[in-house]
């Protein structure tokens, strides 16, 4: 499963007789095959895992893109828009075979998303970028890619909502949807294959993330205690800049807008291949059962510690005048 980007960039340019993005970008007519052949794949569903197997490929090469981006033929911006479009295309693949992938690929797919766009790094790839003469950590995504991550992963938690409320209620950290879990197919050696794939990134650390409740406790932590708390502020590793942990409660921040968009229906152009009662009840759930208030609670505590934030400041500064 190698070099899956050379192979997408040969399917998307097989068609009209290009060599490279940037000779498809060339005319509009190109332009307009390439993309074609972007729906086309998506549409017969990816049977190859291509759109995931190339977002692992160029998130891996990330630390080094001017690199691996002259290897593939390709500039940065070209780079960042087969990325696009590959992150796009595995999202709309994932949701509408939704119940002919195993539980724990799904799940791992989303957690792998949701890390990528909150740049949850490695602590070894942390270490080494500390050490390094940089003064500022460069994010591994820009902010379009890490948004495009970040709503693909609150797509999949909608599309496995109701399987997971239960279990956010009870506060357990195993998934209680025990019959949603066996009524999926078993996990096809392809898939096994992926996920070490996904959890052996080199640059990328997934959290598993079993239930609702895991997934808000991470959120809470990532916005509230760990830029407001001072307790945590102080326990945290040495690795982890004060500048890594802002732009993560931001990404964060972004994420959750995205899950309440999702349930609110904002994000009309996610495409689930549900019905509507899908819709209406995962809507019910959230809105009256476990999510929205949790997500109004998080919200809240992120207001208050920067409120209490700018007091401090302001009495300190105030006291240094006198």
């Amino acid at each position: 499963m190698s070099h899956a980007t050379q192979e997408l960039l040969s399917i998307l340019t097989s068609n009209h007789g290009v060599s490279s993005p940037t000779a498809a970008a060339s005319s509009s007519s190109s332009s307009s095959s390439y993309h074609t052949a972007l729906q086309t794949l998506r549409d017969e569903g990816d049977s190859s895992f291509l759109f995931l197997r190339t977002i692992i490929e160029l998130t891996s090469l990330s630390t080094s893109s001017s690199s691996s981006t002259s290897d593939m033929n390709m500039n940065v911006q070209h780079k960042e828009e087969l990325l696009f479009h590959s992150i796009l295309g595995f999202r709309h693949v994932m949701l509408f075979r939704w119940t002919t992938f195993s539980f724990d690929f799904k799940s791992v797919c989303r957690d792998y998303l949701f890390a990528l766009g909150l740049d949850i790094r490695k602590q070894q790839q942390q270490s080494m970028q500390s050490q390094s003469m940089q003064s500022q950590q460069q994010p591994m995504l820009s902010k379009p890619l890490s948004n495009v991550c970040l709503a693909a992963a609150a797509s999949f938690w909608k599309r496995s909502w109701n399987s997971n409320t239960n279990n956010a209620n009870t506060n357990t950290n195993t998934n209680s949807a025990s019959g949603s879990q066996s009524q999926s197919p078993p996990l096809s050696s392809e898939e096994q294959h992926l996920i070490q794939m996904m959890t052996s990134h080199p640059n990328v650390q997934i959290h598993s993330i079993p239930s609702i409740f895991n997934l808000y406790t991470l959120l809470e932590s990532i916005i509230v205690l760990q830029p407001f708390d001072e307790s945590a502020t102080q326990t945290q590793t040495s690795t982890t800049s004060s500048t890594q942990t802002q732009y993560m409660a931001k990404r964060a921040c972004v994420f959750l807008s995205n899950l309440i968009g999702e349930f609110s229906g904002s994000n009309s152009a996610t495409q689930y291949n549900c019905s509507l009662e899908f819709h209406h009840a995962v809507h019910v759930m959230f809105e009256h059962n476990v999510g929205l208030v949790d997500a109004l609670k998080i919200a809240m505590g992120a207001l208050g510690g920067i409120v209490s934030k700018l007091l401090t400041t302001t009495t300190t500064t105030t006291t240094n005048q006198r």
